[in-house]
């Protein structure tokens, strides 16, 4: 792809063959760089340099990789240092390029000089349009470049076949490759076709041994770079980066295709958010993911593989990928799974926590509300209800037939009061006065004994804030514990209630919903880690 099929000749007659022993230094860091090598047979350990200037085992290369191929960019630019070290793990045949031999090529065909300067950068460029590679700092693309493969096909040579087991990701570099599929009958069903710069194989980074879902062969003339999973672990190990990290912009982009009903209300920057705290966790097949009855705070979503959920011990759903669950999780106190989950393949799995899921919604309590909704139904809690919109608007109409709206009123009203106190500036005395006077009436409409709507709290709540308001020493969280208790009054209270009435009918009509399928019956599965 730089070399024509002369230069090739030209380029193999001036390698000469090296053997270096088991544990012998083939070249070390901070070297003149004046040769480069094609590894043709045995291993070779790369070490790199950590931020804190030590020698640290990054990863093994095996045939036919090459090192030194900084020698043809920087051919003009004087004596250049090597930047990392490479060690023979067992005994190695080389194929080396001298200085000489390299210059006498390049005078020779001056016409490479271009396309050889211009190949290094070209590579940089590519990983940096990889959609997860995106935001690496040029010392981590660098430092990926040293771990890449290159892989040249010709058209019609196929790369990998549909079920082979990869271990590969790719990016192409230049050339068309074809994706194909078998269908029921054996015919091949064209999928789409990759070109210069996209890239495939993603998975196979993260889970060991995963088949591949589709065959891959070259139209024309190929070179794609290729990593390999174990050198991509050691990438994230050296570099002290973390897979859901890395993989955001490919979990934002998977969970705004995904259709999930209740990720509708989390607005469009929270995505991000979200991408960062998703944990990617890989299973084999037949593992158990969690069983019924448990206890979990965790939410799933199938990014590869399948799922099976059974219900004491009948299989009632296959989760295919795109498919989620444990969803109840994320909203529910205390709440047991009502189902046991197995993967029925290797499996990737993103998970969010409970806590993480609340954090998006810290400033946003009313859009929280709508995803309790949808996903809780009649398990919500009253602060769900309370906060959505029409949730607290049929809630009060639901009150005002038990001659009970009071509660909510004065809820309404304290959230105002202390909405109002976060605005003033309580340093000046006609701020102090304005703040006043809404505690006074609030005390005197729903606090005092014999009050218009006298609230039902205790004794010492009434008597706490009558005082601090006598006093004049009223602030932002006067009302704050009552506020609290009449939550937990109308929880006790009236919750169980509207949940049987038609308001509660109509706020689940209007929120939506979702159902599961039943399916097969259940396998057995093996616990994780047996």
């Amino acid at each position: 792809f730089v070399f024509d099929d002369n230069m090739v000749k030209e380029f193999a007659k001036l390698l000469k063959p090296k053997t270096v022993k088991e544990g012998k230094w083939i070249c070390r860091r901070g070297e003149k760089l004046e040769d480069f090598y094609i590894l043709r047979g045995g291993k070779v350990s790369i070490y790199v340099q950590t931020r804190e200037g030590k020698e640290m085992f990054y990863c093994h290369q095996i045939p036919y990789c090459f090192f030194g191929e900084d020698v043809f960019v920087n051919h003009q630019r004087g004596v250049v240092e090597r930047k990392d070290s490479y060690q023979a793990t067992e005994t190695c045949e080389l194929l080396y390029l001298s200085q000489r031999a390299r210059n006498k090529f390049i005078k020779d065909n001056p016409g490479v000089r271009g396309p050889l300067d211009s190949l290094q950068s070209n590579i940089i460029r590519l990983l940096k349009m990889v959609p997860f590679l995106s935001n690496l700092s040029p010392t981590h693309l660098q430092r990926l470049r040293v771990g890449l493969h290159y892989r040249s096909l010709e058209a019609g040579e196929v790369l990998f076949y549909e079920g082979d087991q990869g271990r590969d990701f790719y990016i192409v570099y230049s050339g068309t490759l074809q994706i194909t599929r078998q269908d029921l009958n054996g015919e091949e069903i064209l999928l789409g076709e990759l070109g210069c710069a996209e890239c495939f194989g993603e998975i196979a980074l993260m889970l060991s041994g995963v088949t591949r879902t589709a065959t891959v062969r070259a139209s024309t003339s190929a070179l794609l770079l290729s990593v390999r999973q174990d050198i991509f672990k050691a990438f994230l190990k050296i570099t002290q980066l973390e897979l859901g990290h890395l993989m955001r912009e490919r979990i934002i982009s998977t969970f705004k295709k995904s259709n999930i009903a209740f990720f509708d209300a989390i607005p469009e920057e929270s995505f991000k958010n979200i991408a960062l705290k998703c944990v990617v966790q890989t299973f084999d097949s037949d593992e158990i993911i969690f069983t019924e009855g448990d206890f979990g705070d965790q939410f799933y979503f199938i990014y590869h593989g399948r799922v099976s959920v059974s219900v004491k011990g009948r299989e009632v759903a296959l989760l295919p990928r795109g498919a989620y669950f444990g969803e109840i999780a994320l909203v529910v106190e205390d709440t047991p799974r009502t189902a046991t989950c197995i993967t029925r393949s290797k499996t990737i799995l993103l998970s969010i926590s409970k806590a993480d899921f609340a954090r998006f919604f810290e400033n946003r309590p009313e859009a929280l509300a709508d995803v309790e909704l949808k996903i809780a139904g009649k398990k919500c809690q009253i602060r769900s209800i309370i906060y959505h919109s029409e949730g607290v608007r049929l809630f009060t109409q639901f009150l005002k037939t038990q001659y009970a709206e009071e509660s909510i009123e004065f809820w309404h009203e304290v959230r105002g009061y202390r909405k109002l106190a976060l605005s003033l500036d309580l340093s000046l005395e006609e701020d102090v006065k304005k703040l006043y006077s809404k505690a006074s009436s609030l005390v005197e409409k729903y606090i005092r004994q014999g009050a218009e709507r006298q609230v039902n709290i205790s004794n010492e709540m009434r008597q706490s804030i009558e005082n601090e308001v006598d006093l004049g020493e009223c602030s932002a969280v006067t009302f704050v514990d009552s506020e609290t208790e009449i939550i937990t009054l109308m929880s006790g209270d009236k919750l169980g209630q509207f949940k049987q009435s038609e308001e509660f009918k109509q706020l689940m009509q209007s929120v939506g919903g979702y159902k599961v399928n039943e399916k097969t019956k259940a396998k057995q599965g093996k616990k994780r880690g047996t």
